[in-house]
């Protein structure tokens, strides 16, 4: 059997080198370079198995993994037999994890969708996040039954914190937003109907528009950009903590300690919310509309409560009843769903805020096309 050798660390003996690992392997030492070794001598190349000698090996760190990490890679593109039965076992387990981490691959090769793909694949998640909202909501429904039937056993004390956040909490912007919306209506009204000499006809734009229309509308967006948002920052934290994680294991359903409270808070609330948008709208557009025409106080209180009657009222506060289930849905579920890091905390609360905005217009579309068919 021959035997060479290209220095003291590497011997061919047959058809097999012996790459020997001896000393002290540190960074502060510098890095050897197995392809160099390989090219100072050629006729180490030929060799069809690699083996290591670690009889002599000292004080080591990284700088042997990527020693290691050359020879493997060189045994990979040559065929070349790969023997680390004879390292330690620590090196071996760091050598495998090194080895196992996937390559990440580029923009440059990622094909890109054609347009019919995306929009196939837009389609599929949107009735993936509609099933998955379905589902969710059939589970509240499900577990606010059983709260109903007395088979769960709920905390209502955990329910006034929350509901004094989500009502009392917003009162101020509802205030602003639903007297700026009444005015706005009122200058509208005034504007168009002074064309035609009936700005007292501003009394029902006023009325109409802000009982049946924005004053539930502008009242759930505030809210689902307010509230929803915090309910999804909420539950994605706790998720992120683990903290829903622990209820489980207390044999605690999250739906009935999170969910439940949060979603009766703002059922109860929304309409008393919807309720005062409703008087501070009209108390706005009744501003404008005595300030910009010869309408008083008592002519305009007249005419609205004569020709605007409570059924206009009541469609507000249904709507705004279900305003609330929506937002509240929307936040609890996207927090449910949201990740364990701080930017899936900020995704969860971002879709929260859109998912609520998107169904609270959908809803009001549907609520309104369905009165108008029935001729109400």
């Amino acid at each position: 059997m021959t035997e060479s050798a290209s220095d003291n660390n590497l011997r061919l003996h047959g058809d097999t080198l012996d790459v020997f690992l001896s000393g002290s392997w540190r960074l502060s030492d510098g890095l050897r370079n197995f392809e160099e070794e390989i090219a100072a001598n050629p006729s180490l190349a030929a060799a069809r198995r690699i083996q290591f000698c670690v009889d002599d090996l000292g004080a080591w760190d990284t700088s042997i993994i990527v020693y290691l990490q050359q020879v493997a890679d060189h045994a990979e593109s040559n065929g070349t037999e790969f023997d680390t039965n004879s390292l330690p076992a620590t090196l071996r387990a760091l050598l495998t994890l090194a080895r196992a981490v996937p390559e990440t691959e580029t923009g440059s090769s990622v094909e890109k969708a054609g347009s019919f793909e995306r929009i196939g694949r837009f389609t599929v998640e949107r009735m993936e996040n509609f099933g998955n909202f379905l589902h969710f909501g059939g589970t509240c429904f499900l577990a606010f039954f059983q709260l109903l039937v007395r088979t769960k056993r709920f905390r209502w004390r955990e329910l006034w914190p929350i509901a004094r956040r989500t009502g009392p909490g917003a009162v101020g912007l509802v205030a602003l937003i639903a007297f700026m919306i009444g005015a706005i209506l009122a200058f509208l009204g005034y504007y168009v109907l002074a064309r035609f000499g009936a700005t007292i006809y501003v009394v029902h734009l006023v009325g109409y528009g802000v009982l049946r229309e924005m004053g539930p509308l502008m009242t759930a967006i505030i809210i689902a950009g307010r509230t929803g948002a915090a309910y999804a920052a909420e539950i994605g934290s706790m998720k992120a903590s683990e903290e829903l994680d622990a209820y489980e294991t207390m044999g605690i359903d999250p739906m009935d300690i999170v969910v439940i409270p949060r979603l009766l808070a703002l059922f109860f609330m929304m309409p008393l919310l919807t309720v005062y948008a409703d008087v501070i709208g009209v108390f706005g557009g009744m501003v404008v509309s005595v300030a910009l025409s010869d309408l008083t106080v008592e002519l305009f209180m007249d005419k609205f409560v004569t020709d605007i009657n409570l059924f206009q009222f009541g469609i507000g506060i249904f709507k705004g009843t279900i305003f609330g289930i929506l937002v509240g849905l929307s936040g609890c579920l996207r927090g449910m769903q949201s990740g364990k890091s701080a930017e899936a905390v900020g995704q969860a609360t971002t879709s929260a805020v859109v998912t609520g905005i998107t169904l609270i217009i959908a809803s009001n579309f549907l609520i309104d096309f369905i009165i108008t068919m029935m001729g109400l």
